[in-house]
């Protein structure tokens, strides 16, 4: 039997701490060819996302991707870090005082990367959007035919109710609150749907912390194992100072899961969706019309359900170079 072919990924980032996770999963994947990393101001600034890719791929030994700088700050000119929760370099505070060579950065911005990529690999190139939707934004005003080259759009984001589980929405996800309008534009004019992994459900997918402390003990293995333990030991603290969390939240993990291994899915539902553009405090928030009143057609797939052992099969990725079976 033929082997299938690799899916073709660019993976759109704001390297914090769960992004580390889910770039070290696609990167150590099988069935990944990872085209291209192109960065965006979120959970850190691009200054210190650029460094912190560099430092990822240049400890795993992966100077084949190109990184691509994109947006500094969002479409209205705002930015908002998450420090608290993924240290003063994004990184864990893993990457202070250390000189990492940008040797990896092109000229090219991210935003006509992502353009060029979607027409040389029409119909084949999947992109994981794990930040805010400023470059995707970019690209789209860059080309309004975009997204129709895409093959998949899988995007961490946004607020959602989940029936099955009776979850409360937390009202705003990070992502989406950095850029809404953005992630506006990117659900409301995209000619692609995309897959939604939305904040409460990766909230359920939580880790425990147990588990996380058994890859900690392995940080003696590999380069990779003690680069999962630096890098992710400012997050699991961090996590247990949150009295509302249930474990270690992995969030661009479980969206990079689904990309990784799309039979992990086991319930979706398509709806009309829309994220409220601007406000002191509603802007970013994401209203899912699960109840059809606004009368319009599907323009998003929320992920429901994923198989929760699968998930802890495909993060193992972030410490072990041996392949997962499903």
């Amino acid at each position: 039997m033929a082997r299938n072919k690799k899916i073709k990924l660019v993976i759109d980032t704001d390297p914090g701490i769960d992004d580390f996770h889910a770039i070290t999963m696609a990167l150590s994947s099988p069935n990944i060819d990872v085209l291209a990393l192109t960065c965006v101001t979120g959970n850190t600034s691009l200054s210190n996302g650029v460094r912190n890719v560099h430092y990822l791929l240049q400890t795993l030994n992966r100077t084949d991707v190109p990184v691509y700088k994109g947006a500094e700050c969002s479409v209205t000119g705002k930015y908002k870090y998450a420090s608290h929760v993924h240290g003063d370099d994004g990184c864990g505070n893993a990457t202070i005082g250390l000189n990492i060579e940008l040797n990896l950065l092109q000229d090219e911005p991210a935003a006509m990367a992502l353009c060029r990529l979607a027409k040389q690999y029409h119909g084949e190139l999947v992109v994981a959007a794990i930040g805010p939707l400023t470059n995707l934004f970019l690209a789209h005003r860059l080309d309004p035919e975009f997204s129709k080259h895409l093959k998949e759009l899988y995007i961490m984001g946004g607020n959602s109710v989940l029936p099955n589980y009776q979850t409360l929405s937390i009202g705003i996800e990070f992502n989406f609150r950095c850029d809404p309008l953005a992630a506006s534009i990117v659900l409301e004019e995209f000619h692609i749907m995309p897959l939604i992994i939305s904040y409460e459900l990766t909230c359920i997918c939580s880790l425990s912390y147990d588990y996380i402390d058994s890859l900690f003990a392995r940080k003696n293995e590999s380069k990779k194992a003690k680069l999962f333990h630096s890098v992710s030991e400012f997050l699991y603290d961090f996590s247990k100072t949150d009295e509302q969390g249930s474990g270690f939240n992995s969030c661009d993990s479980v969206a990079m899961a689904c990309v990784l291994d799309k039979s992990m899915i086991l319930e979706t539902r398509k709806v009309y969706a829309v994220v409220e553009q601007f406000g002191s405090c509603a802007a970013g928030h994401m209203i899912s019309d699960w109840h059809n009143h606004f009368k319009r057609q599907p323009n998003v797939e929320i992920v429901e359900n994923i198989d929760f052992e699968k998930f802890k099969k495909l993060f193992l990725l972030c410490v072990d170079d041996n392949l997962v079976e499903n």
